[in-house]
């Protein structure tokens, strides 16, 4: 992949960048503290689905992708893993990205920009029309980040915790 500008270059990950991948599980809880959920259970929940992606590096799946962003000497900063879904609304494939982190160092130096413009090519490339994304209601920066590049949200789940 192609350099987005002078700091920020673009790969495709490899099984070597698991450990960076991993890593970053953290900064999926830090977004994902809801109060009504146990925080306790959402740290495995992060892990395992982190490690759902270092699957995808190991044996990589049709339909999916893990683009690695680094700086210029090679340093990873993020990562972004796309895949294929079908939309529930419509019943049509779809680009999902089903993770995306940027490690704390690299905040608002354009690396999720970057990794979300490659997520769009690689979606236009393979030729969906549409290109979505999930993230927790309270995570206000990165819906933001979404709103300002063009994301609408489509539904919203309302939960209530029963005591």
């Amino acid at each position: 992949m192609a350099t987005t500008n002078q700091t920020i270059q673009l790969r495709a990950a490899t099984i070597a960048d698991a450990g960076f991948i991993r890593q970053l599980w953290p900064r999926f809880a830090e977004s994902g503290k809801l109060p009504w959920r146990d925080h306790a259970s959402m740290g495995p929940f992060q892990q395992r689905s982190v490690e759902k992606v270092v699957t995808q590096l190991q044996a990589p799946e049709p339909g999916h992708r893990v683009i690695l962003a680094t700086d210029t000497q090679g340093l990873p900063l993020g990562f972004i893993h796309l895949c294929t879904e079908r939309s529930f609304l419509t019943s049509a494939d779809q680009g999902y990205i089903n993770m995306l982190a940027v490690a704390s160092t690299a905040e608002g130096q354009g690396v999720g920009r970057a990794l979300l413009h490659a997520a769009e090519d690689w979606a236009r490339a393979a030729g969906y029309q549409h290109l979505a994304l999930d993230t927790f209601g309270d995570n206000t920066h990165a819906r933001a980040v979404y709103h300002r590049l063009g994301y609408g949200e489509e539904s919203v789940k309302m939960v209530k915790r029963l005591d």
